[in-house]
């Protein structure tokens, strides 16, 4: 199948691929993936205070009810389990934030950890994004731009924090984040500056954790082109996505990195296969990652400061099993978040809701896999579902050690997974019955079992 010009850049082909109405309906959901990526109101002094992102998702939402409205009809969420979850998700987050209460605003101004992304106002625009995007990406072309202007998106947004860590550039929006590790042959408190961007990606492991899926979308733009010019740009986007990885230092988005690329290798290539190439790709990664990001122990250091939240985290859970503490709350319990996006779910939505945030990546990726046998798929999906599975496998992995419960990305990722589910319709997940109602019972006890084991075995609290 040749590709056009449009494969490298969508925005040129919706004419040629798209109704008039479908254009303005797709491009409005891509203008608020670029709004929301690129951040340019924050950038440009000129635009400060514009809210492009708000000014371009309310657009969007107009343009889209007709089929947000039918995504969100009860007969057709009972055919689609995982909106069904995210919706009940929500729905006990705000029950929860309306019992606990609204942070104190004094307080939340004192601690720059606290985002208020759990906050009804700014999760209920994410839940919203959500169906969005499962209405509008509806077709496997429109799948395929996505994928593709995701991964091209986060490469330019990477660009110009690289800028200013090398001091090419020197723009007040953007400033390194420094820390500091022990030095094992001096035994030295060494500094070290960290790389970090801005708004939704502030924090170098969020960064890095959505650069590793980027960079698998970036592979899967470079699969579908033929020509020499558009592997040019999506190597090069590449290059960036991983040169910006290695300078977050972080050690959960390198294990993202991993994560993907393993599930990539294993869903399009065969375990023999990816075994083969993981010889030379293991020691390419420790050379060229290295230094603290491949120095991974949960014996000290951050690995088992974190193991430590886990701990106070799960006696959350234990205290409050019903609604937990509330979005946005377990901070004003433990003195920061859990840095575990799961655990941190349970912790404050309780049994019901963190079950709901546990199952949504696990019965996806499940989902993905089984649709590697369908008969006479599209091939624009099947081309597709690999990189999707894989780009989601990364992102879950990340979630492991960030807490990302209530932010767009991980919605974005989801409504994909959701949309492509629809469009490979197979016989299972086609319906939120009590079998699967007993299949996330029996997953969220057996996750909260193994980390409860987990922490018990790990932690060290002298």
């Amino acid at each position: 199948m040749s590709i056009s010009v449009g494969m490298a850049f969508p925005l040129s082909a919706l004419a040629r691929r798209e109704t008039p109405a479908g254009a303005w309906r797709f491009g409005s959901l891509l203008a608020v993936l670029a709004a929301f990526f690129l951040r340019v109101d924050e950038l440009i002094p000129a635009l400060n205070g514009m809210q492009i992102y708000l000014g371009v998702i309310i657009p969007a939402f107009i343009l889209n009810r007709h089929q947000l409205i039918d995504a969100l009809r009860p007969a057709t969420l009972r055919r689609r389990p995982l909106c069904l979850m995210v919706l009940i998700f929500w729905a006990v987050g705000l029950i929860s934030y309306r019992i606990a209460g609204p942070l104190d605003e004094d307080f939340m101004a004192t601690q720059t950890a606290i985002t208020a992304a759990g906050s009804p106002e700014q999760f209920t625009k994410v839940m919203l994004l959500f169906f969005l995007v499962v209405a509008v990406v509806n077709t496997p072309w429109r799948l395929r731009i996505t994928l593709m202007w995701i991964g091209g998106l986060v490469a330019i947004m990477c660009i110009l924090p690289i800028m200013d860590q090398l001091r090419w550039i020197d723009h007040p929006a953007f400033s390194s984040l420094t820390d500091r590790t022990l030095d094992p042959n001096t035994g030295q408190l060494v500094k070290f500056t960290r790389l970090r961007g801005i708004g939704s990606f502030n924090d170098p492991n969020d960064m890095c954790q959505i650069a590793a899926v980027a960079a698998i979308f970036a592979l899967y733009g470079l699969q579908q082109t033929k020509q020499w010019l558009y592997r040019g740009l999506w190597l090069g986007a590449g290059a960036i996505l991983l040169y910006a990885m290695v300078l977050t230092q972080s050690r959960g988005g390198f294990l993202s990195l991993v994560a993907g690329l393993g599930v990539l290798g294993l869903t399009r290539y065969g375990w023999k296969k990816t075994l083969m190439a993981s010889v030379v790709a293991v020691p390419a990664a420790l050379l060229v990652f290295g230094g603290r990001q491949t120095d991974i122990s949960a014996d000290s250091g951050t690995g088992q400061s974190r193991i430590q939240l886990w701990a106070d985290a799960f006696a959350c859970v234990r205290a409050h099993p019903i609604l937990g503490v509330g979005p946005d709350h377990l901070f004003t319990y433990i003195g920061m978040v859990a840095h575990n996006s799961y655990l941190h779910a349970f912790a404050e939505t309780g049994l019901l809701g963190g079950a709901m945030f546990l199952a949504l990546p696990l019965l996806g990726m499940l989902e993905l896999h089984r649709r590697r046998r369908l008969a006479n798929p599209d091939p624009m999906l099947a081309q597709a579902r690999p990189y999707l599975l894989a780009g989601l496998g990364a992102y879950a992995m990340g979630m492991f050690s960030l807490t990302r419960c209530y932010e767009l990305p991980t919605y974005l990722l989801l409504g994909l997974t959701q949309a492509m589910l629809l469009m490979t319709p197979g016989q299972t997940l086609n319906r939120f019955d009590k079998v699967l109602v007993k299949r996330v019972a029996m997953g969220a006890l057996g996750f909260l079992f193994l980390m409860y084991w987990l922490i018990r075995l790990t932690v060290r609290w002298s």
